[in-house]
């Protein structure tokens, strides 16, 4: 290999104020590979929707050809920074929403099918659920058995994803900038970022009204975004501070 084989380092991957290019407005119209870049909201919506798309097919024991899933149009077309923004706030508006959805049951009286990791919390407030999920997760993560069947660098990747999306849920830039800056392969981190959605998702449909919810990409149709999109940039932007 000659340096002049080797690729140029990405340095401003995470830069929030790097403006790239519009989405095109006809399908005929071709974008450079990831040089698009959309407002957060539309990539938090793209993602949700090609989640619960993925998940609905596996659930009906179909096997989607990767190429031709939604995310891998977004790893085509989109910003990393812009994927990034989606899977973060993917994961962020999970968190919410299981809490939201335990503080719907203490207001509203509904009985309510709760998971052991739940159940067995005294004293148990909305305000306790993302970090009893992400608690959760982590026990997962940490099981022998998941870490030889993974790997640990595949392990390792799905601990990043998800200790950035939790400080991001709590809004602390400095544990932001951790896990999201220029020295972070963007590819590695996000795809860490996507698939811990799936396992939070996976925890938060054990929390069911009336039965127990079975179906994951049920958590995906019903999820809206937190009320701060520009959460991701302006997490950035107070570290660069």
């Amino acid at each position: 290999m000659t340096m002049n084989d080797i690729p140029e380092a990405h340095t401003t991957w995470c830069d929030p104020d790097e403006i790239g290019a519009p989405l095109p407005e006809t399908d005929e119209v071709e974008a450079d590979p990831q040089t698009v870049q959309i407002p957060p909201a539309e990539s938090f919506e793209v993602l949700r929707r090609a989640s619960e798309e993925e998940l609905r097919a596996q659930e009906r024991g179909e096997q989607l050809n990767p190429l031709e899933s939604g995310r891998a149009a977004i790893t085509i077309a989109l910003t990393p920074l812009c994927q990034l923004e989606g899977a973060v706030m993917l994961g962020v508006s999970l968190l919410e929403a299981v809490a939201k959805r335990v503080e719907q049951v203490d207001e509203d009286a509904v009985e309510a099918y709760l998971p052991d990791w739940l159940f067995d919390h005294d004293n148990l407030t909305a305000a306790d659920v993302p970090g009893l999920l992400v608690e959760r997760v982590r026990r997962d993560l940490a099981d022998p058995v998941v870490v030889s069947t993974m790997g640990e660098e595949a392990v390792e990747q799905l601990r990043s994803g998800l200790s950035a999306i939790l400080a991001a849920q709590r809004h602390d830039a400095a544990e932001f900038s951790r896990h999201v800056n220029p020295d972070v392969d963007p590819e590695w981190l996000i795809d860490g970022c996507q698939e811990i959605c799936v396992a939070l998702a996976a925890h938060a449909a054990t929390i069911g009204w009336q039965r127990p919810e079975v179906d994951v990409s049920n958590v995906f149709a019903s999820l809206d975004m937190v009320s701060e999109p520009d959460l991701v940039r302006t997490l950035l932007r107070q570290a660069q501070q």
